[in-house]
């Protein structure tokens, strides 16, 4: 049973008051951050509520520093708290450190021991036996997600074979995107994603990640059979005319033409609204095959746009 007890202050000094005894003996034990740094049995007769007992401790502290990276050897983009606890203390007590530059941690005054070092991240955890005293440690934090990237090309279909770049800090990661997107295992933080077909630059945005996620990424790609159609429409108007001329019948012409422009209009927009300041340009536009409302946003480091929602009603309205 604890009799008394004391906090030191400032400048390391501490009074205990406790009742004198000419028989009985008292142990006296000195914690520090969970640890018994000193340990002793003293006697207070009753000349020692006139005369003070004094005892003086001597201890030992360390310091230790942590620097952490992540898997791509950059600075964490996460908040991490390394803590301290060791199976040594007394009084199980958890030390944490202060965060210096450059994702490196300092712990500060800490007794000679064998402690466990933890650091986590969500589901990520890194723990490590440190003995102080130790010498720095570098460790590299293994926190990565899965984000997957979809492809559009400016109408929303899939986009196959593209070079997709993703980037940070001057490190770069490539892959071909298919039917099925493309995955990249990244740590957490802020990435440039690049996109290009034939090595022309078709789409560019940035991505957080700081969890799971999947991106579609709407490019400036225009797809090959709205062309197909368009010339096929055309070209069935210059049939038509031939045939009209053949057959001197004008409205033999006009029903062939209307047909064509019915078939353009099908794969065209079927509207669009656009906008645009000094460094920004959006526009949002409605197709029809495929069904899809899509808005674009350009801008110096941003070529890319997403697919709007469409409620339910609407889309079974407009596929009778």
């Amino acid at each position: 049973v604890a009799v008394a007890q004391s906090v030191t202050d400032e400048q390391g000094k501490a009074s205990i008051t406790a009742p004198t005894h000419l028989r009985k003996s008292y142990n006296l034990r000195v914690y520090y951050n969970g640890f018994v740094v000193f340990e002793d049995v003293v006697r207070l007769p009753y000349r020692r509520s006139i005369i003070p007992l004094r005892k003086t401790v001597d201890m030992q502290r360390y310091s230790f520093f942590l620097s952490v990276h992540d898997t791509w050897g950059f600075i964490p983009e996460i908040k991490l708290t390394p803590i301290f606890t060791s199976s040594e203390m007394d009084e199980p007590t958890t030390l944490s450190s202060e965060q210096q530059s450059g994702g490196s941690y300092l712990f500060s005054n800490l007794p000679l021991a064998l402690y466990q070092l933890t650091l986590q991240y969500k589901s990520f955890i890194v723990e490590e036996d440190i003995q102080i005293p130790s010498d720095d440690v570098d460790i590299a934090f293994p926190a990565e997600f899965s984000i997957k990237i979809n492809i559009l090309d400016s109408r929303g279909s899939v986009v196959n074979d593209a070079k997709v770049i993703v980037s940070r800090g001057g490190k770069q990661v490539e892959k071909q995107s298919n039917e099925s997107g493309v995955i990249f295992s990244l740590p957490p933080g802020m990435y440039t994603v690049r996109i290009y077909c034939q090595d022309d630059l078709i789409g560019a945005r940035k991505i957080n990640v700081f969890s799971q996620r999947s991106f579609d990424v709407i490019t400036t790609q225009e797809p090959v059979f709205s062309l197909i159609v368009t010339v096929s429409a055309i070209v069935f108007a210059l049939i038509g005319l031939i045939f009209t001329y053949i057959k001197k019948d004008v409205m033999y012409f006009l029903k062939i033409l209307a047909a064509s422009l019915v078939i353009i209009a099908v794969v065209s927009p079927w509207w669009m609204l656009q906008g645009s300041t000094n460094s920004v340009e959006t526009s949002t536009t409605m197709y029809l095959i495929p069904l899809e409302l899509i808005t674009k946003t350009t801008t110096a480091d941003v070529i890319s746009g997403e697919l709007a929602y469409l409620p339910d009603l609407f889309i079974d309205v407009v596929s009778l």
